[in-house]
């Protein structure tokens, strides 16, 4: 039977308090206000970091790895994760006149990677950035070396992105014999590059317009080893070819006029006078000038295939001085010309104004023929045969049929005229043959 409590009096409480417990609530208050202390003071020291601190950092951090000064412009707003500045600069120096303006540069970081392991890595966004840059005698767009970080103070600062908005930027290349060519002015240029292995590799992609008409876009990746390697992958459309042909100065001719759509991949190496070229593209309307060849090739159009350091032409048509005619073969940047050319009609008039021959008489007729320009590309060798296709005229004498073989050597300047034979409308043969030097 169970034992009631007497009335009034209460039952004891069972107490639950351990000693451990009782210890913890006396220590814990005080453990609590110095850790929110704590928390407090590096926030508090983070902010002044980020207000103070940084941007001199990032300054410091960018002149020596570029190894030339950067200026960078006051604190616009700041935060936690950011900090914004104002306009600033990469100047010209006594021996490299290529410079950097820039509206505004947007820092973004990890405050927590310094509090925990002094490591900050910085995300940086440029606005609306002017480039002007001067391609060097040697051939390279970018003679600043870009050092690779070092573990020094108490901070170790690293850049791991670099994005452009709205970029515009001023190309001058350099051309042997000629020096600084026309400048390349691109616009409308977004994009971005990625930094890794202590700034030994990046990769980077960047889109934009050509100032005079027609788009591009590029992803490349550059190493560091002990000489820069580069790879880039560049697709266009409607694009200037005189301004690929001045960006990557491809010895042996120059590209004048015209657009062109394709895709195009390009390997430099330091120990390649010749990039390597891979791809294709397609053209139109191309103004081509043969080195040692007197007179230009225009309103070209058709197809080219890259590999190595050969170039494809097929079913490319264009017309040479006043000849119109089709090209198929190849132009190999180091071994040469191997083109072989179709004349389908020309007039004789034509092809003797063409070939800058002096005749003194007047002349009339039509003719076809074939050719082929092979060998070095700064003195290569035109030679062919034509034949009539319609009768024609030399003075007062018509000609029911006459045809040649000729030889242009555009090293020596000198055209060789070998079996010539006409046939007069009254009957019987004319042959001959001669030289004629041009100068």
């Amino acid at each position: 039977m169970t034992q009631s409590p007497t009335p009034g009096q209460e039952p004891e409480p069972i107490r639950t308090d351990r000693p451990w417990l009782r210890r913890l609530k006396q220590i814990g208050i005080p453990v609590g206000i110095v850790a929110l202390t704590g928390a407090a003071g590096g926030i508090w020291w983070g902010w002044q970091f980020v207000k103070n601190d940084l941007t001199p950092l990032v300054e410091k951090n960018l002149s020596e790895s570029l190894k030339r000064p950067v200026k960078l412009g006051r604190v616009e707003s700041f935060g936690l994760t950011s900090l914004r500045i104002g306009p600033s600069s990469l100047p010209p120096t006594a021996t490299d006149p290529d410079r950097l303006t820039v509206e505004a540069v947007q820092i973004n970081f990890n405050p927590l990677t310094v509090l925990f392991s002094r490591d900050l890595n910085l995300d940086i966004t440029v606005t609306q950035p002017r480039v002007y840059i001067e391609q060097a005698a040697n051939g390279t767009w970018i003679d600043t070396e870009i050092e690779a970080e070092e573990e020094q103070g108490p901070i170790r600062t690293e850049i791991k992105s670099l994005r452009i908005e709205d970029a515009e930027a001023i190309l001058v290349p350099y051309r042997k014999n000629v020096g600084r060519d026309v400048p390349v002015a691109l616009t409308d240029l977004d994009g971005s590059v990625n930094f890794f292995d202590r700034n030994k590799r990046f990769t980077y992609e960047l889109t934009g317009q050509s100032a005079a008409g027609g788009g591009f876009n590029l992803v490349g990746e550059t190493k560091r080893a002990q000489a820069l390697a580069t790879d880039l992958q560049v697709g266009g459309k409607n694009f200037p070819v005189a301004e690929i042909d001045r960006l990557l100065n491809l010895p042996g001719f120059d590209l004048k006029a015209g657009r062109v759509n394709g895709n195009l991949g390009v390997q430099l190496r330091p120990e390649q006078e010749i990039p390597l070229l891979s791809g294709e593209a397609r053209f139109q309307n191309v103004t081509l000038q043969a080195q040692g060849v007197p007179k230009p090739f225009t309103q070209g159009r058709g197809k080219l295939n890259f590999k190595g350091t050969e170039i494809r032409l097929s079913n490319t048509s264009g017309v040479y001085g006043k000849i119109p005619a089709q090209v198929n073969g190849t132009v190999d940047l180091e071994q040469g010309f191997d083109l072989a050319v179709n004349v389908k009609s020309a007039t004789v008039p034509d092809v003797l104004a063409t070939l800058q021959l002096p005749v003194p008489v007047a002349t009339a007729g039509e003719i076809t023929a074939d050719l082929n320009l092979a060998g070095p590309l700064e003195t290569p060798v035109l030679t062919g045969s034509a034949r009539n296709t319609k009768p024609g005229k030399i003075d007062q004498i018509a000609l029911s049929q006459y045809s040649v073989k000729f030889r242009l050597d555009t090293g020596k300047e000198l055209l060789t005229l070998t079996e010539v034979r006409a046939t007069p409308a009254t009957g019987g043969q004319i042959t001959g043959g001669g030289r004629v030097t041009l100068t």
